[in-house]
C-alpha cells in the first residue's frame, strides 16, 4: 500500500501544468464551499432566517418572504444549494485527476453522481422563477390575477421544493457521489484516513436526515439538528481536502 501511495504521489508530481492550476483550483472551491455551508448553518441558528417546513408553507408565505428579503426567500428555497453544486464541480474533477492511478473507476462515478445530482436539482430549482412570480403578486391589481400567479407558484413548489419529493433526486445522487469519493479516500491513502472517515460519517448523516425530512416529514426538526451535526463534518471534509490539494498544487511546482 505504502509503495503504491509513493507511487501515486510520484505521478502527481509530474503532471502536466494543467492539473497544477486544477489542484489550486480544486482547493479555493471547498474552502468556498465551507464558507457557503456555515453560512448557511448560521442562518439556520438565528430566528430571523427561518423559512416554513417542507411542503407546509403555502405559496402566499414564500412570496411574501421574497418580498421582504429576497435573499432569505431564495436561500429557502435553495439558492446557497445551486451554488455549492456548482463548486464541487473542479472538486471531483482535481479527485479524478489524483486518483487516475488508483480509484479512478469509482472517483468517476462518483463524478458523476454529482454532476447528474445537481443538474437535476439545478433544472427543477424554483428560487429564481419563484422571485419573477412574487414581483408580478406584488403588482398584481385584482384577485383573479393574484389567484393565476398564486396557482403557477404553487406548481412550482410541489414540483421542486427543497426536502420534497421532488427535489429527493438531484440532493441523494449528490451526496451518494461525496459519500463514494470518501470511500475512495479510505482505500487508496493519498489523502489521509482520517479525511476518508469524517467525510463518510458527515455524509452519511446528510443521507440519512434528508430522506428522514423528505419522506418523514413530521420529525423535521429532528432532522434540522442531523443535517447540522452532518453539516459540520462536511464542513471538516472540505477543509481537509481544500488543505491536501492546495499542498499537491504547491509541491508539485
Amino acid at each position: 500500500m505504502t509503495q503504491a501511495i509513493l507511487t501515486q504521489k510520484n505521478s502527481i508530481e509530474n503532471s502536466p501544468v494543467d492539473w497544477k492550476g486544477m489542484y489550486r483550483l480544486a482547493g479555493g472551491a471547498a474552502l468556498a464551499i465551507i464558507a457557503v455551508g456555515l453560512a448557511d448553518i448560521i442562518i439556520t441558528m438565528f430566528p430571523w432566517g427561518a423559512t416554513p417546513d417542507p411542503g407546509a408553507g403555502s405559496v402566499t408565505e414564500w412570496f411574501s418572504l421574497i418580498q421582504d428579503n429576497w435573499f432569505l426567500g431564495l436561500r429557502g428555497l435553495g439558492l446557497l444549494n445551486i451554488l455549492s453544486m456548482g463548486l464541487a464541480a473542479p472538486i471531483f474533477l482535481a479527485l479524478l485527476a489524483v486518483q487516475r492511478r488508483q480509484g479512478v473507476a469509482f472517483s468517476g462515478l462518483a463524478l458523476i453522481l454529482v454532476i447528474s445530482g445537481a443538474t437535476i436539482y439545478v433544472s427543477n430549482n424554483t428560487a429564481l422563477s419563484m422571485l419573477t412570480l412574487s414581483k408580478r403578486y406584488l403588482a398584481a391589481t385584482s384577485g383573479a390575477e393574484r389567484a393565476q400567479l398564486a396557482a403557477a407558484g404553487q406548481m412550482l413548489l410541489s414540483r421542486a421544493e427543497d426536502f420534497t419529493p421532488g427535489a429527493f433526486a438531484g440532493f441523494i445522487f449528490t451526496e451518494i457521489g461525496y459519500l463514494l469519493a470518501a470511500l475512495v479516500m479510505l482505500r487508496n491513502g493519498l489523502f489521509g484516513k482520517a479525511t476518508g472517515w469524517v467525510g463518510l460519517t458527515g455524509f452519511t448523516l446528510m443521507i440519512i436526515s434528508t430522506t428522514w425530512a423528505t419522506f418523514v416529514p413530521v420529525f423535521y426538526d429532528a432532522t434540522v439538528v442531523m443535517a447540522m451535526v452532518g453539516g459540520l463534518g462536511c464542513v471538516a471534509w472540505f477543509f481537509l481536502v481544500a488543505g491536501r490539494f492546495l499542498r499537491l498544487a504547491r509541491d508539485s511546482k
